[in-house]
């Protein structure tokens, strides 16, 4: 949270107009450290909301930030870019399997609040632009028909055609 922070008050500091929405819970340690940076006009606490109440905020949404150190998985990418939303994550290798750069969003040098505004900045000028379909097509390989057919290649690749080991 300490670059997206940092590279919030070189936005502002910048002149650049935007708003940043954080949901989740509500952290008093977050909380002041947005205020202590005097960045609280422009990073609105959300809060927990419900699925339903969050889906359309994403939806409404002009990018998705996922700022980790470390992530397991990343759903909220996925989620994000079925709504055709880009995303701008970090680069850390599980970001990389989930995020074509320039495609369905930015990867962007961890834990450096320079390059976060830079990307922030490109994106919110504009700089880069996304396609909102291809980045909610690109989502198909987490499809169950794709991820069943997938199953399906690996186990003949195992087994072959025997109907020995099909039950």
């Amino acid at each position: 949270m300490d670059a997206i922070i940092g590279a919030t008050q070189i936005l502002k500091t910048e002149g650049v107009q935007f708003v940043i929405n954080l949901y989740g819970p509500l952290k008093a340690d977050v909380i002041k450290k947005v205020k202590i940076a005097k960045v609280d006009d422009v990073v609105l606490f959300k809060g927990e909301v419900a699925q339903v109440e969050l889906a359309k905020a994403m939806q409404q949404s002009t990018a998705l930030i996922l700022y980790s150190r470390y992530e397991t998985f990343g759903c909220v990418i996925i989620e994000a870019n079925a709504c055709g939303i880009p995303v701008i994550v970090s680069d850390i290798e599980v970001f990389k399997e989930l995020v074509q750069d320039g495609v369905n969003g930015l990867l962007v040098k961890q834990n450096n609040s320079a390059a976060l505004a830079n990307a922030l900045k490109k994106f919110i000028n504009k700089k880069i632009q996304f396609d909102e379909q291809i980045i909610s097509d690109s989502i198909h390989r987490y499809d169950y028909d794709f991820v069943g057919k997938v199953f399906y290649d690996l186990f003949q690749e195992c087994y072959g055609e025997s109907e020995d080991h099909i039950t």
